[in-house]
């Protein structure tokens, strides 16, 4: 078995605070031939492009073999609890033949700034203590503190998604978005505290179940206890309702997320992929 090539690539997804595991970069090694078997070492990586090295703890590679697909079940070498500006995870796992992947992740900390971001790049990989420079070491872009984005949906565009939103003077209209995601944060309205707050979310084609958070703390996740409307059922392609600004609610801007699916669904929906 011979090296061919390696090379690295990018997660570019926005990231949460208080998340593990988030994966940064890709670092595929391609490997030919048949016979004996050679042994991956140590990959020598970099924190080129995140904003405070101290806003990650607990970098991982993980090593999904000839599988494309992200997933934490198999570590290679040890956790890296500070990674700092430079590091280097070493062990011994040997590759298969052709497309060999492995993923670096980080934990991103609890007091990590909405608006900095997390990034990597790959310096080099040793080989059968030969050491060699992917095609791409730190390829470009990176990942965003800030709200997660739910994954495209199982069947996106297909019969049913919200056409209309309206909550005091909110009056965004949409067309079905082939990510299942659109963005109208440049809009906001202006309330209160104890106030009681009237919306219109507006349907095409099917009834849905509402939901609707506020991050009242704006720590950056849209927790259980901000969830203003939970499971409500539209009626003849509307749901027309309110809900109350706690008392206790900060003065400031705060991001509102409204989310529908054709079956009900668990809060921590907040950020997965939904059906339609």
């Amino acid at each position: 078995m011979y090296y061919i090539s390696s090379n690295t690539t990018q997660n570019t997804n926005s990231v949460q605070k208080s998340s593990t595991n988030n994966q940064v970069i890709a670092m595929k090694v391609v490997m030919g031939g048949t016979g004996n078997a050679i042994p991956m070492q140590a990959f020598n990586i970099n924190t080129n492009g995140t904003t405070d090295t101290a806003e990650i703890r607990n970098a991982k590679v993980w090593y999904t073999g000839t599988n494309s697909v992200y997933n934490t079940t198999t570590q290679f070498g040890n956790t890296i609890i500070y990674p700092g500006d430079n590091f280097t995870v070493t062990d011994s796992m040997v590759l298969s033949k052709g497309t060999n992947y492995f993923w670096l992740s980080y934990y991103v900390t609890s007091t990590a700034k909405m608006g900095n971001y997390i990034d990597a790049g790959c310096d080099s990989i040793t080989l059968r203590n030969t050491i060699y420079i992917a095609d791409t070491t730190n390829p470009a872009g990176n990942r965003k503190i800030g709200y997660c984005i739910p994954p495209t949906s199982i069947s996106p565009c297909t019969y049913m998604y919200i056409s209309n939103v309206k909550l005091d003077s909110i009056n965004k209209t949409s067309t079905c978005s082939s990510t299942s995601y659109s963005d109208f944060t440049s809009s906001s309205t202006t309330t209160s505290q104890k106030k009681s707050v009237t919306y219109t979310v507006s349907l095409y084609a099917y009834d849905q179940f509402i939901n609707i958070w506020v991050d009242f703390d704006d720590n950056g996740i849209f927790d259980s206890t901000e969830q203003m409307v939970k499971n409500k059922q539209s009626s003849s392609l509307k749901d027309v309702g309110s809900f109350t600004i706690p008392s206790s609610a900060p003065i400031g801007k705060h991001q509102m997320r409204v989310m529908a699916d054709y079956i009900s669904f668990p809060a921590s929906y907040v950020c997965s992929q939904l059906y339609y």
